[in-house]
């Protein structure tokens, strides 16, 4: 990865519905510290993300969720700061709640709002660091109606960056990139303004092929992300590259990697 250039990973989540990244009484693998250690060795960063309850999806506007996922990442966040906390590598931290898809009312982006805010404040106070969010679109919504729910949810959420997924991978719109995906960044990152976080791009390295599932994408799609994206965001990312761009996974794999990236780095 560094050798490609990559210098920020993102871990999604180190909880889950009954599943954990790392050891407790065992003194085995320590997946977290083996990443952090590496990409400390290579001059990289890292962003741990924390607990993910997969309820998420049909509970985003449930206080009572809100209450329990807000208590598992207190504890969480305290729980990764003591056994990692002195890594170099580790930067920050990353919300795996995934911000989209909806059509709220004003109370639900005021109560989304808070509760990213409370999520926030837990991550900083458990470890000082910057602190990332991602959201994404479907269309049900049109871009500026999009762009002031981003707004008025992320604005004042205390989060640092919001990473907004181009959608392109997940919904087939690979032939439909340059109509879609810059009209939808800009108007979020206008709705985010100067004073609001930062907007980060999350270009999607992976196509869907029915039947099969997800395979890596044509080079040319990543491209033209890349390209749609440039001039909205402050920062790319990718989804992601070990599964779709590392050229160890797979000939498919290899071909994207090469076309990405001819020399080897970027």
């Amino acid at each position: 990865m560094r050798a490609a250039g990559v210098r920020t990973v993102i871990v999604q989540w180190t909880e889950t519905d009954g599943e954990r990244l790392y050891p407790v009484r065992h003194s085995g693998a320590d997946p977290l510290r083996a990443i952090l250690h590496a990409a400390a060795s290579r001059g990289m960063e890292v962003f741990l993300g924390t607990h993910f309850l997969s309820e998420w999806w049909r509970r985003w506007n449930d206080p009572a969720f809100h209450e329990v996922a807000a208590e598992r990442n207190a504890t969480l966040c305290r729980k990764l700061a003591a056994r990692y906390g002195q890594l170099p590598a580790w930067r920050g931290w990353y919300l795996p709640f995934e911000i989209g898809g909806w059509d709220p009312d004003d109370t639900e982006t005021v109560a989304l709002s808070r509760w990213l805010a409370r999520l926030a404040r837990d991550c900083r106070r458990a470890r000082p660091g910057k602190v990332l969010a991602s959201a994404f679109f479907t269309r049900a919504l049109p871009a500026p109606a999009l762009g002031q729910v981003m707004g008025a949810i992320f604005r004042k959420s205390g989060v640092d960056a919001v990473l907004l997924q181009t959608g392109v991978g997940a919904r087939s719109w690979e032939a439909q990139v340059r109509d879609i995906v810059p009209l939808y960044f800009s108007a979020v990152a206008r709705a985010l303004g100067g004073a609001g976080p930062a907007l980060w791009a999350v270009v999607e390295t992976f196509r869907e092929v029915p039947g099969t599932g997800r395979v890596p994408a044509e080079a040319a799609s990543v491209t033209q992300q890349i390209a749609a994206v440039s001039e909205h965001a402050e920062r790319v990312l990718i989804f992601d590259f070990f599964h779709y761009v590392s050229p160890h996974r797979g000939d498919a794999q290899a071909v994207l990697h090469r076309a990405l990236f001819p020399a080897g780095a970027r």
